[in-house]
């Protein structure tokens, strides 16, 4: 995904279907690839730790159609931990 440095990374749930360990390595992984190359990531998920953990601003949708209830900014410094 990465290969033809896209200013935007798209990340439907990518973590959903893991174990918990192997979803805290990939979290790290992420933060990691994050930091080193210059790119938006827009991670959706329905874990709030997660999100929490990675985002930096979190949006949260409302019912059918979907639409921006709220935007939180994450207050919790970098770098974080779990």
């Amino acid at each position: 995904a990465l290969a033809n440095r896209p200013r935007i990374l798209l990340m439907d749930e990518p973590y959903g279907a893991l174990d918990s360990q192997t979803r805290c390595k990939m979290q790290s992984y992420l933060l990691q690839i994050w930091r080193q190359v210059d790119v938006t990531i827009l991670f959706v998920t329905h874990d709030l730790d997660e999100a929490t953990l990675l985002a930096d601003r979190i949006l949260v949708l409302g019912t059918n159609p979907s639409r921006i209830q709220e935007i939180i900014e994450v207050p919790v410094p970098r770098p974080r931990s779990p």
